[in-house]
């Protein structure tokens, strides 16, 4: 790689070279290309004289090695194995032959060496259990590289056995030893790693190693940290502890929104300092559109009497399809609540709630009446067009006097239902075909699509009208336009 890196400055201070070269109207450019070219030959020495010093080293170590010198065998052995060597091409057979010697001598990194080369199978055949002999005789001259590597044969079973106990010892010894920062880190992952398949009974004191590697540096143990203080699996559920790995992780990595949620909540009635940033966050959090914290803050607002976030709750749960019993009740709760601060929307809401086969109690059709006919007495007019509709079959007098109320509000509905109660002589009034065109024809001026479609009617059949049937194509027309799929059916059979 280092080479290529070289070879690849080479040809650009060349191109460089000769774009000077070629380009005349730089008169200053012969110092350049000096600097240039000393850079190119500079560079090129200097890897002259590495490769000769390298070689001249290999080949002092290779004298020692030979007269018995374990270190310098060892030496020699590692340089065979390098990938890109300067003194040899790279042979890891060889190497292997030379890591053999020095480790036969007692030389703990050449037994380490060896042990790797066997458990990777390189220069020599993979043997997992001359690997553990060696890593053995390396780890007992004090090389914790080696003991490491015994933890994870046991741990991982590769002698043909899972033994968590022996991996769980090996660990604690590198632990207790407090030695390299970097190997003490790697062991504590190893007890925390096997800890519970040794002693399944014991999470507070997983919980515990936890927190100690974290403090030593490993940051990934946050995660499991904030879970096991949120769960109670293992500790108390402890909020205090949640605060301070959350913080601790927006610090270092960041937080997701189910994180910032969850410490926005947890700050919420901390102090003041904490409510400050509970609010900024859940500010950002409802910014972003994330659901749950707009659901919490209309929550918090209903819980203190905001009848529009008691809609807004009431809403939320109405939306899931299979209801609890407890979301039912909070349902009817929060729309009431809402009612007696005189919401018409809660009012409306409540009404259908209570009409729903679907909601799951059987509050009836009585206490929707009931809440239809405050709102109709308050001229509103959906409750009133619901309530004619009601009454229709039931009480047609009634159905007669809330039609009448939304009559008078000039309500294109009420018009056309008016209109025909006339036609088909319903709701307690007699036939009158020409009342029922006057009604209908109010209605079509306010824009009523299926007013406009029953004037095409009316002329077509000349109902209250005489029959005109250019009239009538022209009303199907405005009907079709408006949207209504009849009045298009309507034209094609009157072509």
């Amino acid at each position: 790689m280092i080479a290529i890196l070289k070879q690849t400055t080479r040809v650009f201070l060349l191109s460089s070279l000769n774009v000077v070269l070629l380009n005349t109207q730089f008169v200053h450019a012969n110092s350049n290309i000096e600097a240039m070219v000393e850079g190119i030959i500079a560079m090129d020495k200097h890897e002259q004289n590495l490769k000769e010093e390298v070689i001249k080293e290999f080949n002092e170590n290779l004298k020692k090695a030979n007269k018995g010198d374990a270190k310098a065998q060892y030496k020699v052995g590692t340089t065979y194995y390098y990938r890109f060597s300067r003194a040899v091409k790279s042979d890891p057979k060889i190497g292997f032959q030379w890591l053999l010697k020095s480790a036969k001598q007692g030389y703990a990194p050449a037994q380490e060496h060896l042990a790797e080369a066997y458990l990777k199978g390189s220069g020599v055949e993979k043997n997992v259990q001359q690997a553990f002999q060696w890593f053995t005789k390396a780890a007992d001259q004090g090389s914790v590289k080696s003991q490491l590597n015994l933890a994870h044969i046991y741990e991982d079973g590769l002698l043909g056995k899972v033994d968590p106990a022996k991996a769980i010892s090996i660990y604690q010894s590198i632990i207790v030893a407090k030695g390299d920062a970097t190997f003490i880190n790697q062991a504590q992952r190893g007890v925390i790693r096997n800890y519970l398949k040794v002693y399944p009974n014991n999470g507070a004191q997983l919980v515990e190693l936890t927190e100690q590697a974290y403090e030593a540096g490993w940051t990934p143990y946050i995660y499991d940290l904030l879970k096991y203080y949120s769960d109670g699996k293992y500790v108390p559920v402890n909020e205090a502890k949640q605060i301070y790995y959350l913080e601790k992780m927006d610090e270092r990595v960041g937080l997701d929104v189910k994180q910032m949620f969850k410490l926005a909540q947890l700050t919420e009635k901390g102090t003041t300092e904490q409510k400050r940033k509970s609010q900024k966050l859940m500010q950002e959090l409802v910014d972003r559109g994330y659901d749950p914290a707009i659901g919490y803050i209309n929550l918090s607002a209903a819980q203190k009497g905001n009848a529009q976030a008691q809609v807004k709750v009431a809403k939320g749960l109405m939306y899931n399809y299979n209801k609890t019993e407890e979301e039912i009740d909070q349902i009817i709760y929060w729309l009431e609540s809402a009612s007696k601060q005189k919401s018409t929307e809660a009012d409306h809401l409540l009404a259908k709630f209570h009409l729903n086969p679907r909601a799951g109690k059987a509050y009836g059709v009585e206490k929707a009446i009931v809440i239809y006919e405050k709102l109709a007495q308050n001229n509103d007019s959906q409750a009133q067009e619901t309530l004619i509709s009601y009454y229709a079959e039931r009480d047609p007098k009634k159905a007669q006097f809330w039609l009448e109320n939304l009559v008078k509000q000039q309500n294109a509905k009420g018009q056309f239902m008016l209109g025909y109660a006339k036609f088909s002589g319903s709701l307690g009034y007699e036939r009158d075909m020409q009342a029922a065109v006057q009604w209908f024809q109010k209605a079509a001026a306010q824009n009523l699509p299926q007013a406009v479609y029953e004037m095409g009617h009316m002329y077509e059949h000349g109902h209250g009208v005489d029959v005109n049937l250019s009239k009538a194509k022209e009303w199907y027309n405005k009907a079709k336009t408006m949207g209504d799929y009849r009045a298009e059916q309507k034209l094609q059979s009157l072509k």
